[in-house]
């Protein structure tokens, strides 16, 4: 997954991870840097350098999130 080059990619992935904003702990507090540049128009290579660790955060905890999986009707429920 890139890192965001422009606003509407930060638009884009503040959308996405809101969208399973349930089963990410902390999830608001580490979209907030993201949010912060959402008023701007245009994403300076300065405010990137500034995202960077926070893009590295957010990476790790999309990676380590638990994977749901919807069983069949006949299959235990389990969280892999």
């Amino acid at each position: 997954m890139p890192m965001p080059n422009s606003i509407k990619d930060i638009q884009r992935l503040t959308g996405g991870v809101n969208a399973i904003l349930g089963h990410l702990p902390w999830a608001a507090a580490l979209l907030a840097p993201f949010y912060a540049l959402t008023g701007q128009t245009r994403l300076r290579k300065a405010d990137q350098a500034a995202l960077h660790p926070h893009w590295v955060d957010l990476q790790q905890a999309l990676q380590n999130m638990a994977h749901l999986h919807e069983p069949g009707p006949s299959e235990p429920l389990t969280i892999q």
